[in-house]
């Protein structure tokens, strides 16, 4: 008995949905990062958050990286959800959802070096968000990347 093209990569396919929703909630919900830092001429602690809604470019940033993810997490679902899927359906929608999740991950880490370099002189730390984004991105490619090496091989 052979087993239908799709369901060979379900595994995978669950895998980049996870990992997708996961990164989109955390993205949208949490902070991608703080900062900390006395102000000794006031005498008063300050605490700032970025986070979507927190400034224009924040929230631009933002809505750019949950886009990103959604485009991989249709992808992945659209794939998923057919039964017989086709090598060539399964591919295209493999190099959209690695396509998407890669410039989330991507776009996450230049923000975070901007904003660390922007943050030298405070105390900072890179939030939910980031983590959501970056590392929800990443595993979106690489489950990708597994299915398209497999379909190679």
């Amino acid at each position: 008995m052979e087993m239908a093209e799709g369901s060979q990569f379900q595994g995978y396919l669950v895998g980049q949905v996870i990992a997708s929703s996961v990164g989109v909630l955390l993205l949208v919900l949490e902070d991608f990062a703080g900062f900390y830092y006395y102000d000794f001429y006031n005498h008063i602690a300050v605490y700032g958050y970025i986070y979507l809604g927190s400034g224009v470019l924040p929230t631009i940033l933002t809505l750019l990286g949950v886009g990103g993810l959604l485009v991989a997490l249709q992808a992945s679902i659209k794939s998923l959800q057919t039964r017989d899927a086709s090598p060539a359906l399964l591919k295209e929608n493999a190099q959209k959802s690695i396509k998407g999740a890669g410039f989330t991950a991507a776009l996450a880490f230049v923000s975070a070096v901007v904003f660390i370099l922007s943050s030298y002189e405070t105390d900072w730390w890179l939030g939910s968000g980031f983590y959501g984004a970056f590392v929800g991105g990443l595993l979106t490619v690489f489950f990708g990347r597994q299915m398209l090496d497999k379909m190679a091989g």
